[in-house]
């Protein structure tokens, strides 16, 4: 058996403390390895076996760490496909942390780019292991994640959880799983809890991808069912599986129910999950790999059969077991409507006087039971200008600490009458382009209703008549207004779809006639300006089911409008799809309350934190329930950030504290994994 040798690159100026156990069969200890000189390749072998890796970059921080972040890499465009990935897990914890990269079939990045990625890891996280290495092999998935693990405890380094992470060519199972795996650090935190609080849990996988012979339909992603599947049931092993599944078995014991484990036979579609390093069945896995290793690394069926055979073990052999699988949702992404006003705008100057904002309209309304802001001097922001950068800034530091992905910024344009087109409170949405804060992902809501006197959006209904009339103009207007988005539509915080700007229409049904022409022109526009369309919304809310004058089909999605949504869509927070919803993609959405009596209107909701957070938990439940929900992104739409003169706000008040945003981490946080069904028999708990 031949010593390895430690091919490393100097990253920050720096060489590693010790150098990368083998990816085979020996255990070398620290301080022999870092003895070896640098510059040669590792290249550990038995006498006639196949040479399986070759070492990139190995920095060690810590042998004992809580989580180690596997990911096998078969596609060139993986680092877009981890980035998000690496940079939530990275910032999830601050106990040391592993990262394991491997490099197969011809994907191994240049070593300037092993470099950058080495170097943005230590950026993120001062505690974190890195290994970098490349393999020869035709295996992409469970193999070289056995190998990098055999490699790693080899090497003296152990984890208590794991993330199997595979990088393949795009597809919506793989998109699936890197959101409801590692979506965002509160999602990979709700991981980790929920192993420390189930200690008979050892896997959690996607929802939806948990898949075996009597799985229905409603339990699987549409990803899963129409790509994975081809549209039909899973019928099991293929003669060759079978035997290598068997053989696996017979390893971890001799007196196994070889036709119940076929039966039980398990495995998670796209090969991502979370796993217990402690599981049994992975232990055997891998112990068998340095054997299996050699038939693996052919490119022939037997290969892949093999490799069939080595998903399922682990997977099925946990079941039988006794132990727990579960599966989570995609990780819910909270966007909070956000009010542009509390500064000077003209025209509410104009209707309602000198220096109006609805700051004065909540101080000077003398009812009682209403949140008022907390002060600066209670750690809150107080009766803010948003004009001020600091202000905003305070906010996105506030949204960031407690769970909000971004803001969708009411956006106010009014196609008025003798070719008059109008943008109002426009200089808040400007500030965020050129000024940078809030520093968070964020896009528009059109509130296209006329402004009343009430901002009830039903024109002259009090007897006041029409602040600001909306007729929603023609092409010219229609090209006007895009010009005006696009500025922000080329933002990179702007956020996009498949490359479409994102935008949301809180009434399309107003535009009547109007709408069709002006989508299809904006699409045009967009797709000239090098974006793929433009993803279109609609919300949900108590004026939903008004007679619809326009075709769902010209939407991309809609969204549950909290408050507005309470009497539809489950109460506090979202519960489920509404059938009557026919746009294609439907996100959910909750509420921190709602009283309008600022501004004249009847009616409340009245919601405490802890109402806040057990709705939420009902709601992420609920999610992880239902796996045959598509939307491209788990979007969760909370209103509001500030709209104090109705009430509801995330931002911190004078009763409750800090206690919306509280709760809102705390459910994310805390999404509960859903258990699959235990499948166990008292005799197959005594023999795998």
């Amino acid at each position: 058996m031949t010593v390895p040798s430690l091919h490393g690159l100097a990253m920050n100026r720096m060489r590693p403390f010790a150098a990368l156990c083998s990816l085979l069969l020996c255990k070398l200890l620290a301080p022999v390895l870092a003895q070896v000189p640098e510059g040669s390749l590792l290249e550990h072998r038995e006498e006639g076996e196949v040479r399986l890796a070759e070492v990139r970059r190995y920095v060690l921080r810590a042998r004992n760490a809580r989580l180690g972040l596997f990911v096998q890499i078969g596609h060139h465009d993986w680092a877009s496909q981890i980035s998000q990935c690496l940079e939530e897990v990275l910032s999830a914890t601050d106990e040391p942390t592993g990262v394991h990269l491997n490099f197969v079939n011809g994907t191994a990045p240049s070593d300037d780019e092993v470099e950058e990625l080495l170097g943005y890891v230590q950026g993120k996280h001062s505690k974190a292991n890195i290994f970098v290495t490349n393999s020869a092999g035709a295996a992409a998935d469970m193999p070289q994640f056995l190998m990098q693990l055999d490699s790693a405890t080899r090497g003296g380094v152990d984890y208590d959880i794991l993330l199997k992470l595979r990088v393949s060519p795009r597809d919506d199972v793989q998109q699936l799983a890197s959101q409801a795996l590692c979506g965002t650090r509160f999602h990979v935190r709700s991981v980790l809890n929920a192993f420390a609080s189930r200690p008979s849990l050892d896997l959690i996988a996607p929802a939806g991808t948990i898949v075996d012979r009597k799985t229905s339909k409603k339990h699987l992603a549409p990803s899963v069912f129409n790509k994975v599947l081809g549209n039909q049931s899973w019928t099991g092993f293929s003669e060759g599986s079978a035997k290598g599944f068997r053989s696996l078995l017979l390893m971890n014991t001799g007196n196994v129910g070889l036709n119940e484990a076929e039966d039980l036979a398990t495995y998670v579609a796209g090969g991502s999950f979370w796993l217990r390093r402690q599981a049994e069945p992975l232990k055997t896995a891998v112990a068998a790999i340095p054997r299996l290793a050699p038939l693996i690394q052919k490119h022939n069926a037997e290969a892949h059969a093999l490799e069939l055979a080595l998903e399922c073990f682990v997977t099925t052999a946990l079941r039988m077991r006794g132990r727990s699988l579960a599966t989570m949702p995609p990780a819910p992404k909270v966007i909070a409507m956000y009010y542009p006003q509390f500064h000077q705008v003209p025209e509410l100057e104009k209707f309602f006087g000198d220096g109006y904002t609805d700051w004065k309209a909540l101080q000077d309304f003398k009812g009682e039971g209403l949140r008022k802001p907390l002060s600066e001097e209670r750690g809150g922001l107080g009766f803010y200008d948003l004009m001020k950068r600091q202000v905003r800034g305070r906010q996105a530091q506030f949204a960031k600490q407690h769970g909000v992905h971004g803001f969708s910024y009411y956006h106010y344009w009014f196609g008025g009458e003798g070719g008059h087109n109008k943008s109002v409170m426009w200089k808040i949405p400007y500030q965020v382009l050129h000024d940078g804060q809030p520093n968070l992902p964020y896009f528009f809501t059109w509130a296209n209703e006329p402004w009343t006197r009430k901002f009830s959006g039903q024109a002259g209904e009090d007897g006041t008549g029409t602040l600001i009339p909306q007729t929603y103009g023609d092409r010219d207007h229609w090209e006007e207004h895009f010009e005006h988005l696009m500025q922000y539509f080329k933002d990179h915080r702007y956020m996009k779809i498949d490359n479409k700007p994102v935008f949301a229409i809180l009434r399309p049904q107003l535009l009547e006639q109007k709408l069709e022409p002006m989508l299809k022109l904006w699409r045009s526009l967009a797709v000239e300006k090098g974006f793929s369309g433009l993803y279109i919304l609609s919300s949900v809310g108590r004026r939903f089911y008004e007679e619809h004058n326009y075709k769902a089909e010209l939407l991309d999605g809609a969204f549950h409008n909290a408050p507005s949504c309470r009497d539809l869509c489950g109460g506090v927070a979202s519960d489920r799809d509404l059938y009557l919803v026919k746009e294609q993609h439907q996100y959910w959405g909750a509420a921190t309350g709602f009283d309008g009596r600022v501004h004249g209107n009847s009616g409340a909701l009245h919601v405490t934190p802890k109402d806040f957070q057990q709705a939420l938990v009902g709601s992420f439940a609920n999610m992880t329930a239902m796996p045959q929900r598509h939307v491209p992104e788990n979007l969760f739409f909370v209103g509001s950030w500030n709209h104090w003169a109705e009430q509801h706000t995330l931002e911190p008040d004078d009763k409750y504290v800090f206690g919306y945003l509280q709760a809102l981490r705390n459910a994310l946080e805390h999404v509960k994994p859903r258990e699959l069904e235990a499948r166990e028999t008292a005799a197959t708990q005594e023999t795998v």
